[in-house]
């Protein structure tokens, strides 16, 4: 008869650390496209990732997907763990309104992509906006000799920005002529038309 002694030995445990300032919450997972994360992990003896990168407890990632980390301790021991990495587009920006625009108009409207959680609009130039500049549209007055550049940056209910710009010129507006019977008896009435424009 014979006696040994065996130890058994904890596996190690495995966790994955994120970090990433992405989208509305930092360090979830969930990032804007052209962004990147950082998965690591610490205090093992040797770490392989599911990319196939062995030589270092740390990877970048920047593509939608299951990131999986298996790491081996001092004493031999293994243990595997995993996160979700999700990448969501960027907004597309765009800027709709007159481009040229007249001189000496008040009232111009821009309007940038609709359905977005925010907007910050900058018009710089022969120009100045008498409203708000957070809204899906901007009221811009003209100036009398231009040009000016309307730019709008926007951020998505997932977070994610984009901006955009115009350059805008102005042009003369042409005459205003009204015609019609300017003149009509009382209880009768008139048709007025606007030629010109």
């Amino acid at each position: 008869t014979c006696n040994q002694i065996v130890n058994v030995l904890n596996p190690a445990v495995a966790v994955i650390t994120i970090s990433e300032i992405s989208g509305n919450a930092i360090n979830d997972g969930v990032i804007c496209s052209g962004s990147s994360a950082v998965l690591g992990g610490s205090g093992y003896a040797s770490y392989t990732w599911s990319t196939g990168t062995t030589a270092t407890s740390t990877i970048v990632v920047a593509t939608t997907g299951v990131y999986t980390l298996t790491v081996t301790d001092a004493n031999g021991c293994s243990n595997s763990a995993s996160v979700s990495i999700t990448v969501n587009p960027n907004p597309v920006c765009n800027i709709s309104g007159p481009n040229p625009a007249y001189f000496n108009t008040n009232g111009v409207v821009y309007s940038a992509s609709p359905a977005m959680s925010s907007y910050a609009w900058n018009v710089t130039g022969d120009a100045t906006v008498p409203g708000s500049l957070s809204n899906q549209t901007v009221s811009v007055n003209t100036g009398a000799t231009g040009p000016m550049n309307v730019a709008v940056a926007i951020t998505d209910i997932n977070g994610c920005t984009s901006s955009c710009n115009e350059n805008i010129n102005f042009i003369i507006a042409p005459p205003c002529n009204i015609s019609g019977n300017l003149s009509f008896c009382s209880g009768s009435g008139t048709l007025l038309s606007e030629i010109g424009r």
